[in-house]
């Protein structure tokens, strides 16, 4: 299909329009029908593995890979049995849409509700204007840090779309600006590289198994000969956070995931991550991602199609 040329801005003036955030799960085989996007989406793959068919191009998705699909693309995916695969999505266009270009989910999408004029409109929507950022330079496929807060970015904007009033609009838009800002960031031509310390390399690799200790910068230190001071800038420079915040984002990161995955109570999964106790393990989830531990779990076992 030939494409409709983008109008194009800067990402400082963009103000997206979110029109819907689903959390979808599929315990089964499955292959979807080629399909073509009317308008933008962000795809995070929360769990699990599938196959992405984008504009005659094969892409593995594993979890943490974020998608960003454009308009008018054949696109479809495939997921194997027993792959576990979970994702959240976000369907948005870069700016609120004039009346005439705009459209449901429900009728274009989910195809729960058809009006007459549907195939008229249908065809229309084909040519639809896509503003599109021409500053926001990111792969189709993105690979993603696993202990970047994007599990937690996406489950807020599904909590804020859920449960709609002023506040939550907002929170939803401020949430999403946080994902466009940390994929921006991390994929601009202007980041700079850092070479991180062999030592700090293998401080790193042996924080992320042992997070749940009791860690500190002077045993640490000592465990990797260097003194804590030059241990300290090393390993914030390296991790773009100090020691305390990278293993408590360790350790959220990895309850998120329990609490999605297993029956464990709340207390138990605090435990486990090394939190002292349950309620300072809430406190700090609660702090991190804007949810409540009781709240992630029941949103992230929610289900909504495509």
């Amino acid at each position: 299909m030939k494409e409709t040329p983008e109008a194009i801005f800067c990402l400082s003036s963009a103000n997206p329009h979110i029109r819907y955030v689903n959390n979808y799960q599929v315990n089964y085989a499955y292959r979807e029908r080629p399909r073509i996007l009317y308008d933008f989406e962000l795809m995070y793959i929360a769990k699990g593995s599938a196959v992405m068919h984008y504009n005659g191009q094969r892409f593995d998705l594993e979890k943490n890979d974020i998608f960003y699909m454009k308009p008018h693309i054949e696109n479809h995916i495939t997921v194997e049995a027993g792959s576990g695969f979970r994702t959240h999505c976000i369907h948005f266009d870069w700016t609120r849409p004039a009346p005439e270009d705009d459209f449901t989910v429900e009728e274009f999408y989910l195809r729960s509700v058809l009006l007459p004029d549907h195939e008229e409109r249908s065809r229309r929507l084909l040519h639809r204007a896509r503003p599109c950022p021409q500053d926001f330079r990111i792969p189709v496929h993105c690979k993603t840090d696993p202990l970047s807060d994007f599990s937690g970015l996406f489950a807020r904007c599904y909590y804020y779309y859920l449960n709609p009033g002023p506040a939550n609009e907002l929170y939803l838009k401020s949430a999403f600006y946080e994902i466009i800002a940390h994929l921006h960031t991390h994929y601009s031509t202007h980041a700079a590289s850092r070479m991180i310390h062999p030592r700090i390399q293998k401080a790193l690799e042996y924080v992320s198994e042992n997070y749940a200790e009791k860690l500190s910068v002077p045993g640490l230190a000592a465990s990797f000969q260097l003194s804590p001071k030059y241990f300290g800038v090393l390993f914030k420079d390296a991790a773009g956070k100090s020691l305390n915040q990278y293993i408590r984002d360790l350790r959220i990161h990895r309850a998120m995931e329990m609490l999605a995955e297993s029956n464990l109570t709340i207390e138990q999964i605090a435990n486990t991550v090394g939190f002292e106790n349950s309620f300072y393990f809430s406190n700090c989830f609660k702090k991190a991602e804007g949810l409540s531990p009781s709240e992630y779990r029941r949103l992230s076992r929610s289900h909504c199609p495509v």
